[in-house]
């Protein structure tokens, strides 16, 4: 899990910055047109150096965690339901007794 957050952190301050560099450019723009000279072309910033993509973390290591834990949930569920009826198994004949 924590290598997703990092992910979607990562991914959004990525966003942040392509924003920030969009609006900047936006207004270098405008400044550009107010002097006379000619505007920058529009660019794509899926395809600027500077915005390389971040790589998606694997699932492979969240599928075996998620199977662990499964495993681990069954496990617990059959002790312990075993141990219940032991339990209630006592109770009925300690009840019986008083």
């Amino acid at each position: 899990m924590c290598r997703y957050t990092y992910y979607q952190r990562s991914l959004g301050r990525q966003q942040q910055q392509q924003q920030q560099y969009l609006q900047r450019r936006k207004l270098e723009n405008a400044q550009r047109i107010q002097d006379g000279e000619e505007p920058l072309p529009d660019e794509d910033t899926t395809n600027n150096p500077l915005f390389k993509p971040i790589p998606a973390p694997s699932r492979l290591d969240s599928l075996l965690v998620t199977g662990q834990m499964a495993q681990y949930c069954k496990q617990i569920s059959q002790f312990s339901s075993q141990n219940f009826s032991k339990l209630f198994a006592a109770s009925g004949v300690q009840s019986g007794l008083e």
